[in-house]
């Protein structure tokens, strides 16, 4: 293996050919003991360059995920999002629907707009803010409606 040292170092030259657009053609003078090293030498460079721009990406993504406006804003999104969903299964459950009706019906009106979800996300949400059925006290809370099963005098 050929070690670069000072000597070396003022025999390795460079020049410009030519350009065309965006390319750019490069001539190297090296030493004959250097041609073999100088591939390797390159491409172990590219490797070096491409492993700092991965690690260039993974911390703006961890500056990203950490920047308290960007994290706030994210929030208020997801909120926003989340009451256009409740929104809309509201409506369709008011018109008459039952909740498994009314999920997909939120589902279609938002991929019928371009806005991809599925069921399964539309469910937790709804979930989350309480509007499917749950047992309290023997009562059913489902949405808006209130229905009583079983013991008929019970209330909230």
């Amino acid at each position: 293996m050929f070690h670069i040292i000072p000597s070396h170092i003022s025999r390795l030259d460079y020049s410009v050919v030519s350009t065309d657009g965006d390319l750019l053609t490069i001539q190297f003078q090296v030493p004959s003991a250097f041609a073999a090293t100088l591939p390797t030498l390159l491409r172990s460079l590219a490797e070096s360059f491409t492993m700092m721009g991965q690690k260039a990406r993974v911390a703006q993504a961890t500056a990203r995920a950490r920047d308290p406006e960007l994290i706030k804003q994210r929030e208020e999104e997801r909120l926003k999002a989340d009451q256009t969903i409740l929104h809309r299964f509201d409506r369709f459950v008011l018109s008459g629907m039952n909740n498994r009706e009314a999920i997909r019906a939120t589902r279609d009106y938002f991929n019928s707009r371009g806005l991809s979800t599925t069921s399964y996300i539309i469910e937790l949400t709804v979930r989350q803010y309480g509007r499917l059925s749950k047992k309290k006290n023997g009562l059913i809370i489902s949405s808006n409606r209130l229905e009583a099963k079983g013991n008929k005098n019970k209330s909230l």
